[in-house]
């Protein structure tokens, strides 16, 4: 059944719907009187009541069509209405004066033009209009009012006679015939986005359509959180909201995406791609498609980075010791004198994160755009100039791979950054001087950066730091997962004092996260602690740490069984995705499995 809201600014309209509810038995009405002003507080539960499409008049329906994203269908001033009018009006003997919108005064027009009745008529385009055009006909001497209600509202005010234009049941019948064909049409499409989103789910994508000013024309469930906005089901537009990460990403960028390919944004939190291509409709209009997956470390060309994801999962450890304090403020002082700050150490080490705390400490609006180089073609090279070129003064850029560029790129991407005026922070996960030596970084574009590169040093470096880490990302863990874990066992200590720390700081995040989910008690215990090491085994991206454990001094049908097996753990024992990973069907790797080939 079709859901419709009628919004009746005048209560005798109200009524006359009442009375012909019975033969629209294909719709669930509700009417409700309210003008203009008054239809304004009902936008806000209209979208919540999953009305369908709203029914109004006037001026009233106008304002409803542009607050509301339910369609809306105006009751229109029927030839019938007007001659009604004409004839009242023809027998008032006062001076008359008509005062409305083109749409009514028109249809006046023409037909008194056919009875050759002539009238005095005031045309308004907006509400704010009618006030100096009723004053205007007071001092002309005009006693009677004829208009909408709001007009009539306002004739009455200044003490003259109003009349009200009232609609008659031939214009709401065709109001109801417009509004069912309208219902019809919508759910046809509701189908067609059902269908949609059946099979991007059953894909295991997350995606969503946009359309150039960023408004959410599909989307399933799973996608919303990535630009930050309320859920949205399909066919419920909503926007990606202004000034926030991803619009300010997107805005502007189909000719980028057109010439260079789709755009990927990387959120560290989720360890998850957002990728953003182009549709276009068979009428030539452009639309975002953007589809969200697992990262995949083989991706190429620039990705963005969404900025503070990471920073409300790690605590403020670059305060912990007084020598990151002074790098800091060092860094701090490099930008406000102009220059770009340049940092270096393993991955994982904190380099995102520093560049966050960084922002943090230039202005309260926390601003960042992290641009990561993940290859050095032309494409990726035209995309990093064009993002650094738009983004605005008070963002600032966290640069990674620009080893990754020619010489040449690099020193053009340093004049644009220098005329630009931005503040760039570079990083590096091998110390300058040494990319200098292999001929990876332009010296003048390292003599430009200057200064002392900041070193963060690896997590096996700073071990006597190890236990207030431990402790700082156990009180942002237990606020996570609602525990009271107040330390660790001793034999947990020792386990993670022996650990390589391969994956640094983001290691240790992950293995005590994982440590609190698991602990019981009020302290982790050594078999919390050693099934957080089997779980990340298959879960982290810490590859020296992830090999499988396989015998290769066994045949090659041994050894190829061992993956298949590693992969199937992989992915909890699904048999469908590995198989799809492995790029074999179901029933060769069963055989595989079982040794039978």
């Amino acid at each position: 059944m079709m859901k419709v809201l009628v919004v009746a600014p005048y209560t005798g309209l109200g009524e006359l719907i009442r009375q012909m509810t019975a033969q629209y038995r294909q719709f669930d009405i509700t009417v409700v009187i309210a003008d203009m002003k008054e239809s304004l507080g009902l936008v806000e539960s209209i979208g919540r009541e999953g009305y369908d499409v709203i029914i109004s008049r006037g001026g009233t329906a106008r304002l409803l069509a542009q607050h509301s994203e339910v369609p809306v269908v105006e009751i229109q001033v029927s030839g019938f209405d007007v001659l009604r009018m004409l004839t009242l009006m023809k027998e008032y003997q006062a001076k008359i004066r008509l005062v409305g919108f083109p749409n009514v005064i028109q249809s006046f027009v023409s037909v008194s033009n056919l009875l050759d009745y002539d009238f005095q008529y005031t045309v308004i385009d907006d509400e704010n209009e009618v006030g100096e055009a009723l004053a205007a006909a007071k001092r002309e001497g005009v006693q009677v009012i004829v208009g909408d209600t709001v007009t009539v509202r306002f004739a009455g005010e200044l003490g003259m006679q109003g009349v009200l234009i009232t609609s008659g049941r031939e214009s709401v019948a065709e109001a109801f015939r417009t509004a069912e064909l309208i219902c019809r049409s919508l759910e046809k499409h509701k189908m067609l986005n059902r269908i949609y989103e059946r099979l991007i789910r059953e894909s295991g994508r997350e995606a969503a359509v946009l359309d150039a000013s960023l408004n959410v024309l599909f989307a399933t469930q799973g996608i919303h959180s990535i630009w930050e906005g309320t859920p949205v089901h399909a066919a419920s537009p909503n926007r990606v909201e202004s000034g926030r990460f991803l619009a300010e990403l997107l805005e502007g960028m189909a000719s980028d995406i057109r010439e260079n390919g789709p755009l990927h944004v990387y959120e560290p939190a989720q360890r998850q791609t957002l990728t953003a291509s182009l549709l276009m409709d068979g009428e030539g209009s452009e639309y975002y498609w953007l589809s969200l997956a697992p990262s995949d470390e083989r991706e190429s060309g620039i990705r963005a980075v969404y900025p503070y994801r990471d920073l409300e999962s790690f605590p403020s450890f670059l305060h912990l010791t007084g020598s990151m304090d002074r790098a800091l403020r060092q860094a701090k002082q490099e930008l406000e004198s102009g220059r770009p700050v340049t940092l270096h150490g393993e991955q994982g080490t904190g380099k995102r994160i520093f560049a966050g705390a960084l922002a943090m400490m230039l202005n309260k609006d926390n601003r960042l755009l992290e641009l990561e180089a993940r290859s050095g073609e032309e494409p990726a090279y035209r995309r990093l100039c064009r993002l650094i070129g738009k983004a605005k003064r008070d963002v600032l850029i966290h640069v990674r791979g620009l080893e990754k560029f020619t010489g040449a790129q690099q020193r053009k991407l340093a004049d644009i950054i220098k005329g630009g005026g931005c503040r760039v922070v570079f990083s590096f996960e091998e110390h300058p001087g040494r990319l200098k030596g292999e001929s990876r970084l332009d010296p003048k574009v390292l003599e430009w950066l200057g200064g002392e590169a900041i070193e963060l040093l690896p997590l096996r470096e700073r071990l006597d730091e190890l236990e207030e880490l431990v402790r700082a990302f156990l009180a942002v863990l237990n606020e996570k997962y609602g525990k009271q874990i107040v330390g660790l066992r001793p034999d947990v200590w020792e386990l993670l004092r022996k650990k390589s720390w391969k994956g640094n700081l983001v290691e240790l995040r992950d293995t005590i996260d994982v440590c609190v989910l698991e602990a019981q008690g009020e302290y982790i215990e050594r078999t919390d602690a050693e099934a957080a090491a089997n779980r990340l085994l298959r879960k982290a991206p810490y590859v020296a740490d992830r090999m499988p454990a396989i015998d290769l001094n066994q045949s090659l049908e041994a050894i190829e069984r061992d993956i298949i097996r590693y992969v199937l753990e992989e992915e909890d024992m699904n048999q469908s995705k590995a198989a799809k990973r492995l790029k074999i069907n179901r029933t060769t790797l069963w055989r595989k499995v079982k040794g039978e080939e």
